[in-house]
């Protein structure tokens, strides 16, 4: 009688430790399901800021390429600014030149005729 009094206690312990191991197992189940739960909302999270992040980069894109006719034609509009800038420079130092040449030369004349 005393080994199924001690095969009786050891099935009720064995029990016990059964019971408190599948408690165990579902306070973990509960965490790890409130974890997946939080885990998904931050992926939820991060797709929008993906999706937001894509979005902004494609007006970028679209912004980008509908003014690269406009850069060019601007950096052709100062090439073009700096171009005249620089030939009405060379027009008037050419027109300086001329007018002390032309002095120099009524200078030299006018000691040619002292002469």
């Amino acid at each position: 009688m005393q080994s199924f009094e001690k095969l009786y206690k050891n099935l009720q312990k064995e029990n016990r430790d059964l019971a408190h191991d599948l408690l165990n197992a579902r306070k973990l189940n509960a965490s790890l399901e409130k974890n997946e739960e939080f885990l998904m909302k931050q992926i939820t999270s991060k797709e929008l800021d993906f999706n937001k992040l894509h979005s902004y980069l494609a007006e970028r894109r679209s912004d980008c390429h509908l003014k690269k006719p406009l850069i060019k034609t601007d950096r052709l509009e100062d090439l073009i600014v700096s171009n005249r800038d620089r030939d009405f420079q060379m027009q008037i130092q050419s027109n300086e030149k001329e007018s002390k040449i032309k002095f120099l030369k009524l200078k030299l004349i006018n000691y040619e005729q002292k002469m």
